[in-house]
This record gives structure tokens, C-alpha cells and sequence, in this order.
């Protein structure tokens, strides 16, 4: 197969759920181009998939060090970097993704959700409300569409609670319980 043809099964098989597959398939890819960033990126989101968050970060790492602007490998990396908590080097990224691509609703709330556990609740509430900004639909326009009045609390939770779709950020309990105390 082809670099082409693999790097299409390796996409095949992390929509399908099968990260070890996709790993496998975007290894063969940078074993016969080492100098694919895209594979990179790749197999660093089936690794996080995969809470290997070293090997993702080493990936993602390397996918930078290819193309420095690619906003989705500065947030990914800070996603991992954020899952292991270390928050410093999630904002450093999340700052980097949101300079490159300052439309990003979803590293807003990612670097709002480490300044929340910083402790730079000010910084934290100007991201999420950003977050929030910038959402698909805008969770202020889908309050006003449902005759019902909102808090920003209530925007952030929703956003992070997936009441508009998908949740973009998963969070442990105590972490929801920190954030709706920054509201009150």
C-alpha cells in the first residue's frame, strides 16, 4: 500500500474507533516518509485516544517542529498536556493555537478550564465567556431561542455539559464543582 492509501486506513480506523489499528497505520506511514506532518498529527490524536500521552505529546511534538502553523497540533498538545496536569504548558499551547487560529472557541475554553485550576479566575472567566462567544450556534442566541434567561455559569455548563452536541471537553466532577463556583 501506498503512503496515501495507508494514511486513508489509518483515518478509516480511528473513525471506527480502532486507535491500535489507526497507531499501526500511521507508523507504516512515517516509516515510509518520515516527513509527513499530517501522519504525525494524526497518530498524536489516536494516541491520546489511547491515554498515551507521552508518545502523543512526542508526536505532536514532531508534527510542531514540521509546520509551526498548525493550530490543531499546538491544541492537541495542550489537550495532553492539560489531561496530565500540566496546566503551564496547556496555556503556553493553547495560547499558540488561539494566535494562529483566534477563532477557536473549543482552546478558549480548554485554556480557560487550566486557568480555573491556576487560579487566575478572572483569566478563566474571560476565555470561557469567549468559549461560549464563539460556540457553533452561541448558547446565548439558543437561550433567547428557548425563552430562557442565562447566566454565563449556565452558558459555560451547558457548553461543557453538551447540551448543544457533543461535549468538547470531558471534566471529572470535582473540576465541574470548581468551575460553577467561579459564577456565584
Amino acid at each position: 500500500m501506498n503512503t496515501e492509501a495507508l494514511f486513508v486506513e489509518g483515518q478509516r480506523q480511528m473513525l471506527a474507533g480502532h486507535f491500535q489499528e489507526g497507531v499501526v497505520a500511521f507508523s507504516e506511514v512515517l516509516r515510509k516518509d518520515p516527513h509527513l506532518h499530517d501522519a504525525y498529527q494524526a497518530r498524536g490524536a489516536v494516541r491520546i485516544m489511547l491515554m498515551e500521552y507521552p508518545a502523543a505529546i512526542s508526536d505532536l511534538t514532531a508534527a510542531i517542529a514540521m509546520d509551526d502553523t498548525q493550530a490543531l497540533s499546538y491544541f492537541e498538545r495542550g489537550c495532553v498536556f492539560r489531561l496530565m496536569g500540566c496546566f503551564e504548558e496547556a496555556v503556553r499551547d493553547f495560547t499558540k493555537a488561539l494566535v494562529l487560529k483566534p477563532d477557536h472557541g473549543p482552546a478558549y475554553l480548554a485554556r480557560g478550564l487550566c486557568f480555573v485550576k491556576l487560579g487566575r479566575d478572572q483569566m478563566a472567566e474571560v476565555d470561557l465567556g469567549c468559549a461560549v462567544k464563539l460556540g457553533e450556534k452561541g448558547l446565548q442566541g439558543f437561550a433567547d431561542e428557548m425563552g430562557m434567561i442565562r447566566t454565563r455559569r449556565d452558558e459555560v455548563e451547558a457548553l461543557l455539559t453538551g447540551e448543544r452536541g457533543i461535549p468538547v471537553i470531558h471534566l471529572p466532577d470535582e473540576e465541574m464543582v470548581q468551575l460553577k463556583g467561579l459564577f456565584h
